[in-house]
């Protein structure tokens, strides 16, 4: 009954997600809170008439502006742009469930006396370390509307408090020497580089134009300036629905990338985003002229930014009212929130759940008194994202340390965490979060095929909880392929799960091998045609034909003028290889010693760790180039072998013919889990070390002897897979890192899934395959013998 319940539950899910057009990814805004005006929650009554007595609290003037979670609390900031702002830092009041709820001050009303130097005068922003809980606090100081003389103003400051401790651990004062009128210090970023402190902190100064360093294992200050931090007069008008304001302000908004290696900004006046090298900004006396970059036009002006994991730059978007997404890897936007009662977006922050947050505050009209009594101002939306920010990325470990060797060098294309999937909505994916038919940490890439600019993935069900076996790889997440019914758990007319997949080239037809275990659904070949999204045909594998035992690793296509007519499967727990006449829709299996695992190599190292027993035999395959041989090594050996393929080709293929058909080509040294084999070389993948080996082929097409080569090696990669190449000259593959993938659960503060591509200079090729064969030679043969028999007879 439990698993009809899983199977109703997804179906249930997956038909939602057919029929509504919205995503949970995309474009889904929640308004979180809003309010008319903030009111804040008093010690007592007492003290806020004497704070609205003496103007110290004048209600409208206080609109919120940066923003930043940590746990279950959402901290905001209201900076002291004009007279009666009670508290510059406020943290949202939990027990208050209304829309509108109360704020209080941060972290006490005694941190928040005007005029103070010791405590907190104008916060604009603050950053949250998600690990050590460390709020970083940047007090501007400065306070516009102030009568205090500039000789008697406070100095702008850097406040680290300890969220947990409930205490303040460090603070920084600039020198005026550093902070030279005019400043107006708007926003912070943080930098571990490659530790697990903060080394260095990176602020945008609006008013002076320049953007100020500070060194925290130093402790000292500097500044940098360049044309790229200056306003553009142009552009200091900005229209928001129709209303238009004056602010040409300079460098403004500022992001930290994921990897501590650039920080992104932008000058509010200004439809351009920047970057420069963390590794220039961390030395005082580098040549900014030489390091900064321009990545293009944003379109229209904004304020706030923030890096997400992976690629994903946000940005805020002023005149069209919304929030968008800036791939910094493909340097392509897109929207994410477009809403016209969204009004002046000003701060973002992320949560540890995959929602982006940011507020709105009309700030157009508050610059000119236009805030209107009985209407809401002040909002906070979230909008789901599916990752996290760029602190919650791992400090220090391979990320930093990494040095790539090989011929080439590979880069990466995505990156996870855990694997997210396309929702039509966010409720729809907590419902299956709580209902376990989504676990996260269980969804892990495995195959890789590329096809029209489109990656296709496979997601093994080995675990529970794996919403989808196969999928195309949207923006960071996956979408169901060929639907979401027929990935549906249970029903065996859908794919259960598919280790491996092959495309044809020549007729856009994706082979998909589900060999589902655990459940009563028997292994089968789907081919789907691309083009036309539609099934072309299916074939069941039988009990007889595979046994008791058996995993069905890897598939390839072997072609008789260029005409996929047989397709090769692995099978590493039967230690057979099952061939698959396309022509007849039959299928056998051949069986030899070399398919079989070896006990003396079952214990696999991978970067040093030791992962589980592997009792498997012949899992990666390849064909080579003139489609003569097949390659293929048990995942539990070191040796690779070949064999003839006009003798697989030939279901009366004796075991002498098989025996003397298989050739040890040598000894690889290395444990190889998948490979693939181009014009030129065979690529296979080394687990020991985390690389991509290259054995070349001679001008007749046999591997010639001592031609291995390492391609690419990067101490990231783990537990390689599925290598693939596209018509691009690609060569693409998967990782995983060997902990969550043989043990119970992903690493929450590493990437723990890869996808890889270089540049091999050779694309897919089945010409080869317009050459007669050995067996299309003997069925030729035995044609001609019989006519020439007939012919004498008659």
């Amino acid at each position: 009954m439990a698993n009809k319940n899983i199977v109703f539950g997804l179906s249930l899910i997956w038909s939602f997600i057919a029929c509504v057009s919205c995503k949970c990814l995309h474009h889904e805004e929640q308004l979180v809170y809003q309010w008319v005006a903030v009111e804040f929650k008093w010690p007592n009554d007492t003290m806020k008439q004497e704070y609205i007595n003496s103007s110290k609290y004048i209600l409208e003037n206080n609109a919120i502006n940066g923003i930043k979670l940590y746990k279950d609390d959402v901290y905001l900031t209201i900076p002291r742009l004009k007279d009666g702002v009670a508290a510059s830092l406020v943290i949202i009041d939990k027990n208050d469930n209304s829309e509108s709820p109360m704020v209080d001050a941060y972290p006490s009303w005694e941190m928040h006396i005007l005029g103070d130097c010791n405590t907190l005068q104008l916060v604009q922003s603050m950053e949250i370390d998600p690990e050590s809980g460390l709020m970083w606090i940047l007090d501007t100081a400065y306070v516009p509307s102030s009568s205090i003389e500039v000789a008697k103003r406070c100095l702008p400051k850097i406040v680290v408090w300890d969220i947990n401790q409930n205490k303040e651990v460090y603070r920084y004062v600039f020198s005026k020497e550093v902070i030279e009128d005019p400043f107006y210090l708007n926003d912070l970023v943080l930098d571990y580089g490659g530790q697990k402190g903060v080394e260095f902190v990176y602020i945008s100064d609006t008013l002076g134009r320049k953007m100020v360093v500070y060194n925290h294992r130093n402790k000292t200050a500097y500044t940098f300036v360049h044309s790229s931090f200056e306003r553009k007069m142009q552009y200091g008008n900005i229209t928001i629905n129709g209303e238009s304001e004056m602010v040409p302000l300079s460098v403004n908004g500022i992001a930290m990338s994921d990897d501590f290696r650039y920080v992104y900004y932008c000058p509010m006046a200004s439809l351009s985003l920047y970057r420069v090298p963390t590794s220039a900004l961390r030395n005082k006396d580098a040549n900014m002229d030489a390091v900064v970059e321009s990545l293009g036009s944003k379109g229209i002006q904004s304020d706030g930014l923030y890096h997400g994991r992976g690629s994903s730059l946000y940005y805020s978007t002023l005149g069209q009212n919304g929030v968008y997404r800036w791939d910094t890897l493909k340097n392509t936007k897109e929207v994410l929130v477009k809403n016209t009662t969204i009004e002046w977006v000003d701060s973002l922050g992320m949560d540890g759940k995959g929602y982006l947050w940011f507020t709105s505050n009309d700030l157009h009209k508050y610059f000119r008194n236009g805030t209107i009594a009985g209407k809401s101002n002040y909002f906070v939306w979230k909008v789901y994202v599916g990752e996290k920010g760029y602190l919650d990325t791992p400090k220090g470990g391979p990320v930093f340390g990494c040095k790539e060797t090989g011929s080439k060098s590979a880069s990466i294309a995505e990156k996870w965490v855990t694997v997210d999937f396309e929702w039509p909505t966010c409720k729809q994916r907590e419902n299956a979060l709580a209902s376990n038919n989504y676990i996260p940490a269980n969804n892990e890439i495995n195959g890789i095929s590329v096809y029209k600019d489109k990656i296709y993935l496979t997601i093994p069900r080995t675990k529970t909880g794996v919403v989808s076996t196969v999928g195309i790889l949207t923006e960071h997440s996956i979408q169901p392929y060929p639907s979401p019914a027929m990935n549906t758990i249970g029903d065996c007319n859908a794919l259960q799960s598919v280790q491996s997949m092959e495309i044809d080239v020549n007729t856009g037809f994706l082979w998909m091998l589900d060999s589902p275990s655990g459940n009563s659904c028997k292994p089968k070949l789907v081919v789907h045609d691309l083009n036309k999204n539609t099934e072309v045909f299916r074939y069941v594998f039988t009990e007889s034909l595979l046994g008791q035992k058996y995993f069905l690793e890897d598939i390839v296509l072997d072609y008789i003028h260029q005409t996929a007519s047989f397709a090769y499967i692995s099978d590493s727990l039967g230690g057979k290889l099952i061939i698959f006449d396309v022509g007849n829709k039959s299928a056998w299996s051949i069986t030899h010693l070399s398919m079989t695992h070896n006990t003396q190599y079952e214990n696999i190292m991978v970067s040093g760790i030791q992962t589980s027993t592997h009792q498997k035999g012949i899992r990666g395959i390849a064909l080579s180039p003139n489609f003569k041989y097949l390659y293929y090594s048990p995942l539990a050996g070191v040796k690779l072998y070949q064999i003839e393929t006009s003798v697989i080709r030939n279901k009366i293929s004796t075991a002498t013919d098989i025996n003397t058909s298989v050739r040890e080509i040598g000894n690889k040294d290395f444990p190889t889990s998948g490979m693939y084999s181009t014009k030129t070389g065979l690529y296979l993948t080394e687990l020991s070390t985390g690389s991509i080996v290259k054995y070349s082929y001679s001008a007749t097409g046999n591997l010639v002897n001592g031609s291995k080569t390492e391609v690419t090696k990067n101490c990231l990669i783990q537990w390689l897979d599925s290598p693939t190449v596209d018509a691009n000259e690609n060569l693409w593959f998967t990782s995983r890192n060997v902990e969550p993938f043989f043990g119970n659960s992903t690493m929450t503060e590493h990437f723990n899934f890869f996808i890889w591509k270089l540049n091999i200079g050779q694309s897919k090729d089945t010409s080869a395959g317009s050459v007669l064969s050995g067996s299309t030679s003997v069925y030729l043969l035995q044609f001609c013998l019989i006519m020439m028999l007939y012919f004498h007879f008659v």
